[in-house]
C-alpha cells in the first residue's frame, strides 16, 4: 500500500532511508488508538505544498513506491 487516507489527510508510505524525509519536514506519522494504545504506522503525512505542486508530488510518490517495494521484499525473505 503506498499510502492512505484518514480523516481528509493523505498519508504516504515511509522506510527507514525515506522517513528523515518527512521528519526534516516536522510531518506527522499516522497514529491511531487500539485498545487505548497509541499504535503508529509507518506512513507520513503530505504537505499542503506537495498536494499542490506537481513536481513534488511526483518526489513523494516515488518515495513512497521505493519504500512499499522494500516492505514488500523483506515479507518475502
Amino acid at each position: 500500500m503506498l499510502w492512505l487516507v484518514a480523516n481528509d489527510m493523505l498519508y504516504f508510505k515511509v522506510d527507514d532511508k525515506t522517513r528523515r524525509y518527512y521528519e526534516d519536514q516536522w510531518l506527522e506519522p499516522f497514529r491511531y488508538e487500539k485498545k487505548d494504545k497509541q499504535m503508529t504506522m509507518s506512513y507520513y503525512r503530505a504537505t499542503e505544498k506537495a498536494l499542490e505542486d506537481g513536481k513534488i508530488i511526483i518526489i513523494w510518490v516515488e518515495k513512497s513506491f521505493s519504500a512499499t517495494l522494500v516492505a514488500a521484499s523483506d515479507k518475502k525473505k
